[in-house]
């Protein structure tokens, strides 16, 4: 079942990316840094990826936009280790239908070589995980804050993405996703135990190196003085 899902996701990551090239417009599954913005009809629940991004407004700003506060790549991770992981939105609409004015956000991780990391995409054990979602409303800058401490990989190559969504009224409603993403490699906690050894070991060759070389420095000026004879 997991290789089949494999195969589907990465086709789906082609597909994605041949279509993010044809457009122009560079995603995160390409390296990219901009945010990617989806669009679902409420009533038909279809979705589409906006391949232009996210709409403008008269200014040309993004209505819809995300940054990392504290990225993955930032903190250099390591396998088991928790940390903090942090965003913030920007969001310019305003006929909002939800309780919260930003309905969703969390941070979701998948493995970059068999997983498509969208917004839409469940948890598989090892594969894909999610942190735990937040709801909010935004302040006076149109701005909404996300913060967890309790993220966590195993050793990898991983997507990492920054996930909000929002619900605007009209005929009919839509659903927006937007997200940003980063490429993580985490390390194995048993490589970086090896690395602080390492570190220890040269550490105690060079003091030993340097206390030799201060007692030959020392005898010899002690000769040169006459103070002793050899």
């Amino acid at each position: 079942m997991i290789r089949h899902t494999t195969f589907i996701t990465g086709f789906l990551a082609l597909m994605l990316m041949f279509v993010l090239t044809v457009s122009g417009q560079k995603g995160y599954f390409l390296g990219g840094t901009g945010t990617e913005c989806w669009e679902k009809r409420i009533d038909s629940n279809i979705t589409v990826m906006l391949t232009d991004g996210c709409h403008k407004d008269e200014n040309g700003t993004p209505l819809l936009f995300i940054e990392w506060t504290v990225p993955p790549s930032k903190v250099g991770m390591v396998e088991g280790m928790e940390y903090l992981i942090a965003f913030k939105t920007h969001v310019g609409y305003t006929n909002f239908t939800t309780k919260y004015q930003v309905d969703h956000m969390n941070v979701h991780a998948c493995r970059s070589e068999s997983s498509v990391c969208s917004p839409d995409i469940m948890e598989m054990p090892d594969l894909v995980t999610h942190t735990p979602e937040e709801w909010s409303d935004l302040d006076s800058n149109n701005t909404a804050w996300y913060n967890t401490t309790e993220f966590s990989l195993r050793a990898g190559r991983w997507t990492v993405i920054a996930h909000a969504s929002v619900i605007i009224g009209g005929s009919p409603e839509i659903q927006y996703d937007f997200a940003i993403g980063v490429l993580e490699v985490v390390v194995a906690q048993a490589t970086e135990e090896r690395k602080l050894e390492n570190v220890a070991k040269y550490t105690v060759l060079a003091l030993t190196a340097a206390t030799s070389l201060f007692a030959l420095v020392l005898l010899n000026y002690l000769y040169v003085t006459g103070s002793i004879q050899l």
